[in-house]
């Protein structure tokens, strides 16, 4: 699917790729060149997390977590293959950027934006 990618990076060099496009969202979970699974998440739903919303997301093995932390929020994910959750941090700036970035090919009649 064509669309805007952003890529988070754990500490352990894990990765979350998130994808949207015309035809919705997907995201995939890897370390180095392997990869799981494209598996769909709602960006409108994802979009809330700036509000202070947490959001979940599972399919073909792996999964994906946005939660409030005391530093901003936390993002945790895990492939399938994987024995426990990557980690990786932003600021709230940091999220909103994400959100921003990802916004852009969203269909104009399920675009949720931040006021």
């Amino acid at each position: 699917m064509a669309g805007k990618t952003v890529r988070l990076q754990s500490d352990d060099g894990r990765w979350l790729e998130m994808t949207v496009g015309k035809e919705g969202a997907t995201a995939k979970v890897g370390k180095a060149e392997f990869a799981g699974e494209p598996f769909p998440f709602s960006f409108e739903h994802l979009s809330f997390v700036p509000l202070g919303m947490g959001y979940q997301a599972w399919g073909s093995g792996s999964h994906f977590t946005f939660r409030k932390s005391s530093t901003g929020f936390a993002i945790e994910f895990q492939g399938p293959n994987d024995r426990g959750v990557a980690v990786s941090y932003l600021s709230q700036a940091e999220v909103e950027e994400l959100l921003d970035h990802l916004a852009a090919l969203t269909p104009s009649d399920s675009h949720a934006r931040l006021l």
